[in-house]
Formats: structure tokens, sequence, C-alpha cells
């Protein structure tokens, strides 16, 4: 027979305060113009390490972030442009893999490194975890569009948007970066 306990009463007054205090949770603030980048770390598609903003510090860098299959096309319509107008400017991708079911996830990977053009390898940032707080830190409401970035040399939010690449939407981010 099974014995059912209960947690003594120190163990719960823990709890509650690490509940209260929101330790072990993510933070899950809004990012705003001006706001650090929080790091994002992890393993790139070869499989190199890679924290953000770190990586880009010193320089203007543009962060593309996608939720989905579809935002990963987005950001890949915005990744192309830039490219094309800013050869010099360091872009970085951070792609969230976190509801891409285990089983399938080699696949997915297989997939985005064989789509990629090969100076984007290392400089793409795969992700397992915390999908929800990030997509709610860059206020991305549908993830079927990807979430645009420019950092400052300090790794600060100097532009930001989150929805579909668009011909006003990239004039705007042409005007930030070439005043």
């Amino acid at each position: 027979m099974l014995r059912r306990t209960r947690p003594a009463a120190g163990t719960l007054a823990i709890f509650a305060i690490l509940a209260v205090a929101g330790i072990g949770e993510p933070d899950r603030s809004l990012l705003k113009l001006g706001d650090a980048l929080p790091p994002l770390s992890g393993q790139t598609v070869t499989g190199k390490p890679l924290e953000l903003p770190k990586a880009a510090s010193g320089k203007v860098a543009m962060v593309i972030v996608s939720f989905s299959r579809s935002g990963g096309r987005d950001a890949q319509n915005w990744a192309q442009q830039i490219s094309k107008d800013a050869p010099n400017l360091p872009i970085f991708t951070a792609i969230f893999l976190e509801s891409v079911p285990h089983i399938f996830r080699s696949f997915a990977v297989s997939g985005i490194r064989s789509a990629m053009p090969p100076l984007m390898l290392d400089r793409t940032l795969l992700l397992y975890q915390q999908q929800s707080s990030w997509q709610q830190r860059l206020h991305v409401t549908d993830t079927s569009y990807a979430c645009v970035l420019v950092l400052d040399r300090f790794g600060h939010i100097r532009w930001i948007s989150s929805g579909p690449f668009a011909d006003s939407t990239y004039q705007r981010l042409k005007k930030e970066l070439w005043p």
C-alpha cells in the first residue's frame, strides 16, 4: 500500500517565497528601445557555442528571431534584403525549436542547414527552451513572422519590429541604419 506524505510546512514556505520572488522563472518583461538585449546562448547550426549580444559586441548588428517554420521564411526575407543592402552589417539569427517534437529536431536542423548561406551557419543560434517567454518579451503575437532587432555596439536595442517583412517597414529600418 502506498502511503501519502505531506511536505513539511517549512518546505511549502520556501516554495511560496521562491514563487513570489519569481526565482526560477525567466524574466518576461517586455523589451523596448534602449534596453540591453538579455543573453541568448546556445549552439550554432555547426555546433559551436554562441552568445548574443556578446558575439556582436563593439559593432552595430542585427538579430533576427524566429519561432516557427513560416517565421523562418520571413526571417530569411529580412536577412537576404539586409545582406544585399548592407553586406558588412553582422546579422545573427536565433531560431526557437522548442515546439518541434524531439523526434523531428534533427530533421529540422538539417533543413535549416541546407537552406542557409555558409556565412550564416556560425551566426545562427538554435534554442530549445524559453520560447514562450521570449515571444512575450519581444511582443510577438504571430509566430508566422520574425522579430527583427538592431543592436548598438553596446548590445542595446536601437530598433525593433515584429511583423511581416514589408517594404514600408524595411524603409523605416533603412532610415534608422543610414540616416
